[in-house]
């Protein structure tokens, strides 16, 4: 459920898709520090910037609702999902997709799913 999703803080965009992301975890009360991959966009080099001003707009206190893939990750251990804006629930990749700085990427879930069962698994001794 989107009016439910927990917040975080972006830490940094590390390349054009690929956000750092800090979550707190109250089961534990601790933080988890991730990278997050969006999820069904193909960015261009320059949507660094259009992600930088997205969340100089839309950061509450610096934090986004986070929504997830079911926590999935893709094949460089980058969590697949999105931010969203607190309030409006705006999202990044809609925003991104809009302005031009990406291009949609429909299949890009199930590209991860057919890699994850196609990648050999490692024999045990």
């Amino acid at each position: 459920m989107i009016s439910d999703a927990p917040t975080c803080t972006v830490l940094r965009v590390t390349r054009p898709n690929t956000l750092m992301v800090r979550y707190f975890v109250p089961e534990m009360q601790a933080t988890c520090t991730f990278s997050l991959c969006l999820l069904g966009v193909r960015c261009k080099d320059h949507a660094v910037q259009s992600i930088l001003d997205w969340l100089e707009v839309h950061a509450d206190y610096e934090r986004v609702a986070l929504v997830t893939c079911d926590w999935v990750r893709d094949s460089y251990g980058r969590v697949l999902g999105d931010v969203l804006d607190v309030r409006s629930k705006e999202s990044l990749t809609e925003y991104l997709i809009q302005s031009g700085a990406a291009t949609p990427r429909a299949n890009h879930l199930e590209s991860v799913l057919t890699d994850m069962l196609s990648a050999p698994e490692p024999e045990v001794p």
